[in-house]
């Protein structure tokens, strides 16, 4: 069991998002998943992202088959915006930046 809070999710790429649900789920208290707001339709499943990496082979726990199949949905609990600063960490400052592997949606 955990003991977190919050949880800051940067992009829904399998290796961010893999096992949320299961530390969600896992944790002793409720736990605030925060996400941008054009992360949240494909980490709480309202949009369908196909997306892999052809590349992860070497990648212990990498898919190899497109990420919609792969994993529980987590319901994002406080959405944010480009330029809102959270207040942690003396500040972090929300800026949403496209990955090298885009999201192909359908």
């Amino acid at each position: 069991m955990t003991d977190w809070t919050k949880i800051i999710v940067t992009h829904h790429d399998w290796d961010h998002i893999g096992e949320l649900a299961e530390i969600v789920s896992a944790s002793a208290r409720d736990v605030e998943v925060v996400a941008h707001e054009l992360e949240r339709p494909f980490i709480q499943g309202d949009k369908m992202f196909v997306k892999k990496r052809e590349d992860s082979s070497d990648i212990k726990g990498a898919p190899t088959k497109p990420q919609t199949q792969l994993f529980a949905r987590v319901k994002v609990n406080r959405v944010v915006t480009d330029g809102e600063v959270l207040p942690y960490c003396s500040g972090i400052t929300v800026i949403h930046t496209n990955s090298a592997n885009s999201s192909k949606t359908n």
